[in-house]
């Protein structure tokens, strides 16, 4: 059965579209809320997930520094969706 003509240009379109999604615009929009919520959930992450034993101490600075930066991270992220949806660049 042969490819019909219009699936060549479908194809040639949703390959360059996959490949833009899934590099630059991936860390233009996506990486910036997807990372953040990665950090906070690093923090949230059970000892014994982590690959050795560390003190107390550590496990508290992971959290300290993890909850915030991820936040704030977010919340970036968050400001660049808006920013390129609305089409203001100020």
């Amino acid at each position: 059965m042969p490819v019909p003509v219009y699936w060549n240009s479908e194809i040639k379109y949703r390959t360059f579209s996959s490949m833009t999604s899934q590099t630059s615009y991936f860390w233009e929009d996506e990486f910036w809320r997807c990372g953040g919520c990665m950090l906070i959930g690093m923090a949230f992450a059970p000892p014994p997930l982590l690959p050795r034993q560390w003190t107390t101490g550590a496990y508290i600075a992971i959290v300290a520094f993890c909850i915030p930066v991820g936040m704030c991270v977010t919340g970036l992220g968050i400001i660049v969706t808006i920013i390129c949806s609305t089409g203001t660049s100020s």
